[in-house]
């Protein structure tokens, strides 16, 4: 795996992030800054500057794990490659190892993995890094720089890629060679002109049945054709055909937005917004620390513009982490429940259920979600904290319109002795031949009301309510997957389809790890998070780089 962060100075006159675009003044210069990094299984490397640590970047930095606990030991590399001997790595990784209290063995694996991060970043002063704006390109050699001046750039849209040749990547015991690259998208506008924004689309949105519905203020522009159409808080309705589409609007003599884009389905239903969603999620102070749940809430902020109510639940926060979340727009912080109404009994939650690590809280508070919207009739889209959005999740909403829910494949067969513990599947009936199944990932759950997957979703509960269902003993990660094979082993005893319950598109099942990045390159959007494509959902787990923290709106 490996990433490049890209971001421009001075900040960009866009606020409301409706087109998803930097909008700057003609004539203004500005100053990009990459940032190139790479990661193995145990260890990043980044170009950055090491301060007070001993030197000046770039520096090899090694993420290792005590007691579950994250730590970061960064080392400037000159003074690495200057150790010819190896002394100073040797000294350097023997330090760690005592203040940790590592093992021998861990010890020795640990410096194993330093050694193998020092050969690839070595291997990198090879590199070349291309940096294109419209038609201009420059290249630098190892060692990038830190920042990239650009002026007299053009009126309109300009398309700024950074490129890394040569970069180093991972391949189990051997560097190598390969390129990873970010772009942002830049509009510059004449002094003084202020555009207009089309209002009654989304950027990135999924519309069907043909026709859109937008307002503006200024003359249309669809696709590049000015349509004639011009008026002052006025909507116009657009047939348009299946695709991509772009509309701006001239406010004035060359003053164009940037204007939204959007997709065009196949469909002939129309839009199905209607529909009200609730966004549900959970975590422990780790995920918040980390950056993975501010990167979920601000993509949800980003993308669904604020209009979709998020619900999470608090299963190992700090007094002082549960405020942050509570200032957060749009969403509720809620206690997992002492007593859960199933199936017709009321029944206290064992504490099993309040301990994050055991995983039987998932079905417990989605449920509880589920039955606090019946009034109101609307769906929950359970998502993991280390998932994100990448565009308005239109494609999710005509899957759970459709089916009733939504879940995402997990690459794996099911059943199997690698993921599913035997006495799980004994317990709730499922008797089914090996890998005889799909197997249905708990990443993403979205369940409508009165659909097979609440009573699905009600047996889930009254697992997680028995002591040894979810948990079994002599189960763990390492032959277990707790609340997701309960919900498989449900699907397999009611004899639900063995294929089809779930979405195998890499739209909805692309991660950043199980080999799904391999799609990454083609996909990717860019770090800035702005650009969109395909890509609906993307798992991004523990990756270094958080695109979306940024965007999280404050109440």
């Amino acid at each position: 795996m490996h990433w490049l962060t890209l971001d421009a100075d001075p900040p960009s006159r866009n606020n409301n992030n409706n087109n998803n675009i930097d909008i700057y003044t003609e004539g203004e210069t500005l100053t990009i800054r990459p940032r190139a990094g790479y990661s193995t299984i145990k260890y990043n490397v980044v170009e950055d500057d090491c301060g007070g640590r001993g030197g000046r970047g770039p520096c090899v930095e090694v993420v290792y794990a005590v007691d579950r606990q994250s730590k970061i030991l960064l080392l400037p590399t000159r003074e690495i490659f200057e150790d010819e001997d190896g002394e100073y790595l040797r000294r350097m990784s023997g330090q760690l190892c005592e203040i940790e209290n590592l093992s021998e063995e861990n010890c020795r694996h640990f410096t194993a993995r330093l050694e193998d991060a020092v050969e690839q970043q070595s291997d990198g002063i090879q590199g070349k890094m291309r940096v294109e704006a419209g038609d201009r390109t420059i290249e630098f050699n190892f060692p990038f720089p830190n920042q990239v001046v650009l002026d007299g750039l053009p009126l309109g849209e300009t398309l700024i890629r950074i490129t890394l040749v040569k970069f180093p990547g991972y391949n189990p015991g051997k560097p190598v060679d390969s390129s990873t690259t970010s772009s942002m998208r830049v509009w510059f506008t004449r002094e003084g002109c202020v555009p207009e924004e089309v209002t009654g689309l989304r950027e990135g949105g999924l519309y069907s049945g043909g026709m859109v519905r937008v307002g503006l203020r200024g003359c249309l522009i669809v696709d590049g054709e000015r349509t004639g159409q011009c008026g002052e808080n006025q909507e116009v309705e657009l047939e348009l055909e299946t695709g991509r589409h772009v509309v701006q609007v001239e406010s004035g003599e060359g003053c164009i937005s940037p204007g939204i884009a959007f997709e065009m389905n196949a469909s002939a239903s129309g839009d199905d917004r209607d529909s009200e969603i609730v966004v549900v999620t959970a975590c422990t102070q780790r995920y918040l620390d980390d950056g993975r749940l501010k990167n979920l809430i601000g993509s949800v902020h980003l993308w669904e513009k604020e209009e979709t109510r998020i619900v999470f639940y608090d299963i190992g926060m700090s007094a002082e982490g549960r405020e942050e979340v509570s200032s957060w727009k749009g969403v509720e912080v809620r206690d997992v429940p002492k007593y859960i109404e199933v199936q017709g009994q009321v029944v206290s939650t064992p504490d099993e259920v309040f301990d994050g690590s055991r995983y039987a809280f998932k079905p417990v508070v989605v449920f509880d979600a589920l039955k606090r919207e019946e009034a109101a009739g609307a769906s929950v889209l359970w998502l993991d904290a280390g998932v994100e959005l990448r565009r308005p999740f239109d494609g999710i909403r005509k899957v759970m319109s459709a089916k009733g829910h939504f879940l995402i494949e997990h690459e794996f067969r099911f059943p199997s002795k690698q993921f599913h513990h035997e006495k799980t599947l004994e317990m709730l009936g499922c008797s089914e031949k090996p890998e005889s199944r799909q197997h249905c990932a708990t990443t993403v759950i979205g369940v409508a009301p009165e659909s097979e997957m609440q009573s699905t979703l009600e047996e889930m509960v009254v697992c997680a309510l028995t002591e040894g269902c979810i948990n079994p003993e002599g189960s763990s990660r390492a032959n277990h997957r707790q609340e997701q094979t309960a919900m498989n082993a449900i699907f397999c005893r009611k004899g639900l389809i063995s294929d089809g319950m779930c979405e195998s598109d890499d739209k909805w099942t692309t991660a950043s790890d199980f080999g799904r990045d391999s799609v990454k390159d083609a996909l990717w959007v860019g770090d800035n998070g702005l650009d969109w494509n395909e890509i609906e959902v993307y798992t991004r787990r523990t990756h270094p780089v958080k695109p979306y923290e940024k965007y999280v709106t404050m109440k």
